[in-house]
Formats: C-alpha cells, structure tokens, sequence
C-alpha cells in the first residue's frame, strides 16, 4: 500500500511544524502530541494530497487524535523533515481559525 509506506517515512523523519500549523492548532486546541499520534494511525487521502508539488510534495493525513478531534494534517516531504502545514477540523463545517 503506497499511501502506509508513505506514512511510514514521514513518520520517521524529522518532523518541524510551520507557523501556520502552529496557529491552527493552538486554535482548534490540538498539540503537537496530537499531530505525532495521528502520523502514526491515520491514513495518507491520496486525493487531497499534492504529490507532484514543487519544490516538495504535500500529503494529506486524515484521521482521529486520542481525544477524538478528526482532523486532516497537510504535511509537505522536504526530504529528511516532514514539515506540518496545517490541521484541518474536519468535523467542522465552518472553518472559524484565520490563520495564514
């Protein structure tokens, strides 16, 4: 499966988490534990993702943090650093965090 090896090597390398990420978060009350538990069970949605992106692909990670939140974590592979983008709620309708 393409999208669990892919996962996998996020997950194993660095991982950075950009301003923006860290504005979303802090909004929509997640932490960076949170993000490291979902890497780990969730699942990459190859349809959301951008892996032809330059100068670094962009993979979509979709699932469920220990408290429940369900989010989608866009992560761009900068090689040996996985750099968080930004968490999306995905049980929101209305995005309510203006972070840029």
């Amino acid at each position: 499966m393409p999208g669990t090896l892919k996962l996998e090597e996020l997950n194993s390398q660095t991982i950075i988490f950009s301003k923006q990420a860290n504005c979303s978060m802090q909004c929509r009350g997640i932490n960076q534990e949170d993000v490291k538990y979902l890497l780990k069970g969730g699942s990459v949605n190859l349809g959301k993702s951008e892996v032809h992106a330059k100068p670094n692909p962009n993979y979509a990670v979709d699932g469920y943090t220990k408290n429940h939140h369900h989010l989608r974590i866009m992560i761009a592979d900068c090689g040996d650093t996985s750099k968080i983008i930004s968490t999306i709620d995905l049980a929101s309708e209305n995005d309510s965090c203006h972070c840029n």
